[in-house]
């Protein structure tokens, strides 16, 4: 009698059944936040499978993407920041998890609310600007503030004020600075300050000023003469370059000569500089230049004589800070300041 034996292979193989995801309810069905606040709204998830899951945040029928919105899923969790919270955040967030055996949702309440006697939000806060020197630009803010709330703005530490090319703007909750057009100057730090009776909330940004190469400041390449010819009439005669062709203004004694005026001059015949001082101011997005001439009297034959070959080129130098009184112990040290626009230099200074 001979006893045979048989070995075989058994392979067993143990499949997981596919499941969709499980949102777990969170422990607070509504969110409640303060306007300005960063929110965090969280849903547990519970994941099985091992299947791929994806998750969308939505607010009625719109998906919740941008700048405010991110969402992260963590330690079981899936969480949407809302950055900077507004009253009108407040609602119903759904989120949906899904994978390829199916989908589901939870629906979570966010009330958002005004901080009472709290300082001005920005809802729309500035941001860093590249622009052509020449053109135009604008820094806009949306404030919002629970009682009046008065905007100033700051350019380098100096005050922006309504003028020739700063446009100030305020309608409902927003404000704004048209710039036009943008100079050097305008270069640097800009600053949004939003006060009420509560306080101070503050946004800057950053301006840069791109210049092409072929840009030049203007230049008087033949400086201003101003000429008494023998009919009685002043004639003006300069050569200027710059890139963009500047503008050209003129003055007599500091006051603007405007197409159509007409003067009435009189003066000592032998002293043609009673007549008064010119200037050509020319003017583009690179700068200014000045030049300044007292009257030449164009004599008989053509030939010119100087009536004052010391005029400074450029206007009568311009205070632009004062000197303010003092009070100092005796033996004690003060320091006396004061400051001038410059160009064009002064001559001497006493």
């Amino acid at each position: 009698m001979s006893l045979c034996s048989e070995v075989s292979d058994l392979t067993l193989t143990l499949t997981q059944p596919q499941a969709a995801p499980v949102l777990l309810r969170s422990d607070s069905v509504t969110a409640q936040a303060q306007e300005g606040d960063d929110v965090i709204l969280s849903v547990p998830l519970a994941t099985n499978s091992g299947l791929p899951t994806s998750v969308v945040w939505t607010r009625g029928d719109e998906q919740l993407v941008g700048e405010r919105f991110s969402s992260s899923t963590q330690r079981g969790a899936v969480n949407l920041t809302v950055r900077n919270a507004t009253v009108e955040d407040s609602g119903r967030y759904s989120l949906t998890a899904q994978n390829d055996a199916g989908q589901t949702h939870s629906d979570l309440l966010l009330e958002v609310r005004t901080r009472p006697g709290d300082v001005p939000v920005f809802l729309r806060r500035l941001n860093d600007l590249a622009v052509k020197v020449g053109t135009r630009t604008r820094f806009l803010v949306e404030v919002r503030s629970p009682t009046q709330v008065k905007v100033s703005w700051e350019q380098e530490g100096k005050p922006v004020l309504e003028g020739e090319r700063f446009h100030l703007l305020h309608e409902g909750s927003f404000f704004c600075v048209d710039v036009a057009p943008v100079t050097l100057e305008d270069a640097g730090i800009w600053i949004c300050r939003a006060h009420n009776s509560n306080g101070i909330s503050k946004c800057f940004c950053h301006l840069n000023v791109l210049v092409p190469k072929a840009y030049k400041a203007p230049q008087f390449v033949e400086e201003l003469v101003a000429l008494l010819t023998q009919q009685g009439t002043v004639s003006l005669e300069c050569k200027v370059v710059g890139v963009p062709t500047p503008t050209l203004k003129w003055f007599k004694d500091n006051q603007e000569i405007k197409a159509g005026d007409v003067f009435a001059l009189s003066a000592n015949p032998q002293d043609a500089t009673s007549l008064g001082t010119y200037t050509c101011e020319a003017t583009n997005c690179m700068g200014k230049a000045y030049s300044t001439s007292r009257v030449h009297v164009l004599g008989k034959e053509g030939s010119v004589q100087p009536a004052d070959s010391l005029i400074p080129k450029g206007p009568a130098p311009t205070f632009c800070k004062e000197l303010r009184n003092e009070k100092v112990k005796i033996g004690g040290k003060v320091t006396l300041e004061c400051k001038v626009t410059v160009p064009p230099w002064p001559k001497s200074i006493t």
